[in-house]
């Protein structure tokens, strides 16, 4: 009976743990190469451009609401490509208002106002407009990564009077 018990309870320990899809995780070389344009920028602003659409991962999951967004950046310094210091971000979240608990969700690009990304991004017919260079997989937020930078403070700039 006990051996019953713990193979039963290895069977549910694992089915539970094991719950999951792929997800495809790119490496840096490998969106670098994709990439037209590779930045270091900051997110001066975001809003929406009232456009939405749907995103489905496979035929037996729901369609999920998705919102496009613009953000305008402040570019810090460009790896790779041209850009100029102010450009446009424009990529897809998912609608808040429609979505609930999400099991295994999308992975999508997120950015905040004020912090600073790595972006790896490809052009668009708009000039200084540009997409993730993952724009159009069901997890594109590898295409924006948030890093910190060391910025001086204010008192030590003015210690070398």
């Amino acid at each position: 009976m006990k051996k019953i018990f713990l193979g039963l309870s290895i069977v549910f320990l694992v089915t539970t743990i094991a719950y999951g899809r792929p997800v495809r995780l790119w490496q840096p070389d490998e969106l670098y190469k994709k990439s037209d344009v590779v930045v270091v920028a900051v997110v001066k602003e975001v809003g929406n451009t009232g456009k939405t659409s749907e995103i489905q991962l496979g035929d037996n999951n729901p369609k999920l609401k998705t919102i496009e967004r613009v953000a305008k950046l402040q570019v810090l310094y460009v790896i790779k490509g041209k850009a100029s210091d102010q450009c446009k971000l424009k990529y897809e979240t998912l609608d808040p208002e429609s979505v609930v608990a999400i099991i295994n969700g999308p992975g999508r690009i997120h950015l905040a106002k004020g912090k600073v990304y790595l972006l790896y991004l490809k052009k668009t017919s708009e000039e200084d407009s540009f997409l993730g260079v993952l724009t159009g997989d069901f997890d594109d937020n590898q295409a924006a990564k948030e890093i910190k930078i060391a910025t001086p403070n204010k008192s030590d700039a003015d210690d070398g009077k």
